[in-house]
């Protein structure tokens, strides 16, 4: 039940990253353009790609959950029984939704305090930025019971 609606999730988030990957193309790439060529390079583009990179890097890390992409020591679990597998997988998931609660704890902190400082060229509340950081640990989260009832089910 949860997979079904964290896959969907992730195929929106999939799509919105891809859009923010272009996007940030677009302003590097009008970057180059304006600085080498038409010589008036522009105060926001530099800053806009920064900001786009972070926000694409935290939502890359949820579908690298999903696409078990992240770094796993597979060694010690490989040569596990069935059931202590899989109980060793759920600890393992569970340390890391310890990571995840305090990304939104900390996260969200940060981002609210953030709202009142403004971005230099491009004037936005730097709290926009840092708002990705508790948005990725609920992502995260969220995925991480997911991955907990595939291997409760047997499906892992």
């Amino acid at each position: 039940m949860l997979s079904a609606v964290v896959r969907n999730v992730n195929k929106v988030v999939g799509r919105f990253t891809i859009l923010l990957l272009i996007i940030m193309t677009l302003a590097v790439f009008a970057q180059v353009i304006f600085r080498f060529i038409l010589k008036h390079p522009l105060a926001w583009s530099e800053e806009l790609a920064r900001y786009l990179m972070i926000w694409i890097t935290f939502l890359g890390a949820n579908l690298a959950l999903e696409n078990k992409a992240h770094p796993t020591i597979e060694i010690v679990v490989g040569f596990l029984p069935g059931r202590v597998k899989q109980v060793a997988q759920v600890i393992a998931i569970l340390l890391s939704s310890v990571f995840y609660s305090l990304l939104i704890y900390f996260g969200s902190q940060f981002a609210v305090k953030s709202f009142s400082q403004l971005t230099p060229a491009m004037g936005l509340p730097i709290g926009y930025v840092y708002l990705i950081i508790p948005v990725s640990g609920v992502l995260l989260l969220i995925g991480s019971f997911a991955e907990i009832e595939k291997i409760i089910k047997g499906g892992n």
